[in-house]
Protein backbone atom coordinates (compact mmCIF):
# COMPACT_ATOMS: atom_id res chain seq x y z
CA UNK A 1 0.00 0.00 0.00
CA UNK A 2 1.14 3.49 -0.83
CA UNK A 3 0.14 6.89 0.55
CA UNK A 4 0.87 10.48 -0.41
CA UNK A 5 2.45 12.91 2.04
CA UNK A 6 2.43 16.65 1.45
CA UNK A 7 5.78 18.32 2.09
CA UNK A 8 5.53 22.01 3.07
CA UNK A 9 8.74 24.00 3.26
CA UNK A 10 8.85 27.14 5.35
CA UNK A 11 11.70 29.57 5.97
CA UNK A 12 13.43 27.48 8.61
CA UNK A 13 11.67 24.09 8.70
CA UNK A 14 9.84 21.42 6.71
CA UNK A 15 6.55 19.77 7.63
CA UNK A 16 5.03 16.54 6.34
CA UNK A 17 1.35 15.63 6.55
CA UNK A 18 -1.21 13.65 4.60
CA UNK A 19 -2.76 15.66 1.83
CA UNK A 20 -6.51 15.92 2.48
CA UNK A 21 -7.35 15.47 -1.21
CA UNK A 22 -5.20 12.33 -1.30
CA UNK A 23 -5.91 10.93 2.14
CA UNK A 24 -6.30 7.33 1.05
CA UNK A 25 -4.21 4.28 0.32
CA UNK A 26 -3.25 3.23 -3.18
CA UNK A 27 -2.74 -0.43 -4.07
CA UNK A 28 -0.21 0.06 -6.87
CA UNK A 29 2.73 2.34 -7.45
CA UNK A 30 1.27 3.31 -10.84
CA UNK A 31 -1.96 4.60 -9.23
CA UNK A 32 -0.15 6.69 -6.64
CA UNK A 33 2.27 8.16 -9.21
CA UNK A 34 -0.67 9.23 -11.38
CA UNK A 35 -2.31 10.91 -8.39
CA UNK A 36 0.89 12.75 -7.44
CA UNK A 37 1.23 14.04 -11.01
CA UNK A 38 -2.35 15.31 -10.88
CA UNK A 39 -1.79 17.00 -7.51
CA UNK A 40 1.39 18.66 -8.78
CA UNK A 41 -0.49 20.04 -11.81
CA UNK A 42 -3.32 21.34 -9.64
CA UNK A 43 -0.88 22.98 -7.22
CA UNK A 44 1.83 24.13 -9.63
CA UNK A 45 1.54 27.73 -8.34
CA UNK A 46 2.48 26.55 -4.83
CA UNK A 47 6.27 26.59 -4.97
CA UNK A 48 6.72 25.60 -1.30
CA UNK A 49 4.56 22.46 -1.49
CA UNK A 50 5.57 19.13 -2.98
CA UNK A 51 4.45 15.52 -2.60
CA UNK A 52 6.23 12.41 -1.36
CA UNK A 53 5.13 8.83 -1.94
CA UNK A 54 5.45 6.55 1.07
CA UNK A 55 4.96 2.81 1.31
CA UNK A 56 3.26 1.28 4.34
CA UNK A 57 4.90 -1.89 5.63
CA UNK A 58 3.58 -3.66 8.73
CA UNK A 59 3.13 -0.55 10.85
CA UNK A 60 6.25 1.14 9.51
CA UNK A 61 6.10 3.94 6.95
CA UNK A 62 9.01 3.96 4.53
CA UNK A 63 9.72 6.92 2.23
CA UNK A 64 10.42 6.55 -1.47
Amino acid sequence: MYMIMRKSEFSNHTEFDTDMSANREYATKKDVIERVKALELLNEHEKYISYVIVQKAEGIVQGE
